[in-house]
C-alpha cells in the first residue's frame, strides 16, 4: 500500500518560501556614515543571497510532510 504524501501546508508544495529576513525583496538597505554624512547603500540579503525565497524549515524544502 503505498501512502499518498500530503503537500506542506506553510509552502503550499513548493519547498521555498519567501526569505523572512528581507521579506522576499532580495536586498537591504544599509545606512553607512563617513565623518558627517550617510549613505545608503543597497546590499544583497545575507540569508537568502538575493534569491529572495529560502528552503522551507516545515518541510525541509521537500515540498510535503
Amino acid at each position: 500500500m503505498s501512502q499518498e504524501k500530503k503537500k506542506c501546508g506553510r509552502c503550499k508544495g513548493l519547498g521555498l518560501i519567501s526569505c523572512p529576513a528581507c521579506q522576499g525583496a532580495g536586498n537591504k538597505y544599509i545606512n553607512i556614515k563617513l565623518k558627517e554624512e550617510v549613505r545608503t547603500k543597497i546590499v544583497n540579503c545575507a540569508a537568502c543571497s538575493g534569491r529572495r525565497k529560502v528552503p522551507c524549515g516545515s518541510c525541509s524544502g521537500s515540498g510535503s510532510n
